[in-house]
């Protein structure tokens, strides 16, 4: 399991909505947001209580593609590997990152 930030060459976020917008026009599954654990989120992405409370003042609420506020990530984009994976699907995924998201200007 990769869960990770991506960030345009310029160093803004990428808004997590977007990658699994392109994702998912790529047939490749992954998941987005804090996946139940604001916690986490909060530790990993360095947000401090006060983020997480203006995170939701600006209409952020869990479960939506709201990836970025102000500049800063609300959430990480996480694909899994698994048994039943192949080099095929590692392939897709690198394809998507080089082709849409490497050297790209930001969004």
């Amino acid at each position: 399991t990769i869960a990770t930030v991506l960030y345009a060459a310029d160093g803004t976020c990428v808004p997590y909505g977007l990658v699994a917008e392109r994702a998912m026009a790529r047939g490749i599954v992954l998941r987005t947001g804090c996946h139940c654990n604001a916690g986490a989120c909060m530790r990993h992405l360095d947000l401090k209580d006060k983020d997480i409370r203006y995170f939701f003042a600006s209409g952020k609420v869990c479960g939506d593609d709201m990836g970025v506020i102000d500049g800063k990530p609300t959430g990480v984009v996480r694909i899994s590997f698994g048994t039943f994976s192949t080099l095929e699907d590692v392939c897709r995924w690198i394809t998507l990152l080089e082709e849409e998201f490497v050297d790209r200007p930001p969004l």
